[in-house]
């Protein structure tokens, strides 16, 4: 089983020079990974953005393990890095539920969920 941390979204001393933005979300640790859990709401493009902008990515789980740590971590829907889920035509992408993983209008705002390799300060 992976190590969980969980700090502060104004974590000092995150890998390069990317700092999270201070009181607008959460940062979580799991093994080599630190998720941000964005309290904003964006459509997925400027979610996506967002954490570009932090030098991250929307996250992508890669197994079973990593998606039951991250959904219980979250109450509402997030925006993940799926995009045209399941080859829609009609503009969805990927969006993290407590349960499960869901379509969406990609124009929809929702809080977004940025993964990176972190270093991970213990307090």
């Amino acid at each position: 089983m992976k190590d969980t941390n969980e700090r502060n979204a104004s974590v000092p001393g995150a890998e390069d020079h990317s700092v999270l933005p201070p009181s607008t979300g959460k940062l979580s640790c799991y093994g080599k990974d630190c998720y941000y859990f964005s309290k904003e709401e964006k459509t997925w493009m400027e979610s996506k953005q967002s954490c570009q902008d932090l030098g991250s990515s929307l996250i992508k789980i890669d197994d079973q393990e990593e998606q039951v740590f991250i959904q219980s971590k979250i109450k509402y829907s997030h925006w993940i890095g799926l995009e045209d889920f399941q080859n829609s035509n009609d503009g969805r992408c990927g969006c993290l539920k407590s349960i499960n993983i869901i379509p969406e209008v990609c124009s929809k705002p929702f809080p977004y969920i940025c993964e990176k390799m972190f270093t991970c300060l213990d307090n």
